[in-house]
Formats: structure tokens, C-alpha cells, sequence
């Protein structure tokens, strides 16, 4: 725990109690990037790194909203 775990479980785990400390341990790390988005929001340093989805259904779009943001603007 002082090494920076979570949280730990004790064999045999029993799969409620598993289920309980990844369930937690997903939540916190949910967290985390919710406030990292908003504190680059308010700081003006919102990238695409900060709204990026880790699912792949995702990437293709990402990769095409961060090439259209470089290319130049025609307005």
C-alpha cells in the first residue's frame, strides 16, 4: 500500500470481494481523469489526449478529429 496499491486482497479471494476492489479501483481512476479534464479545461490546455476514449470504435474518429484540428482553417 505504501508502494502506491489501491488496495489488496487476501488468496482465496472471494469474487464479490474482487469484484469490489476493481470496481473501486476503476471508479478512482475515472475520477482522476475527470479532474485532470476539468483542470485543463479551466487552464486553457484541453487536448485530444484529454477526451480520448480507450475504446477502438474510437480511434478511427479521434485520429480524423485530430487531423482535421492540424490541417488549416478555410473560414
Amino acid at each position: 500500500m505504501r508502494a502506491g496499491a489501491q488496495d489488496f486482497v487476501v488468496k482465496p479471494v472471494g469474487i464479490e470481494r474482487l469484484q469490489v476492489s476493481l470496481r473501486n479501483a476503476l471508479d478512482t481512476s475515472a475520477l482522476k481523469g475527470e479532474l485532470q479534464r476539468i483542470k485543463h479545461s479551466r487552464e486553457g490546455r484541453l487536448t485530444f489526449a484529454d477526451i480520448h476514449h480507450p475504446q477502438r470504435s474510437h480511434d478511427r474518429v479521434m485520429r480524423s478529429a485530430q487531423k482535421a484540428a492540424a490541417s488549416p482553417s478555410r473560414c
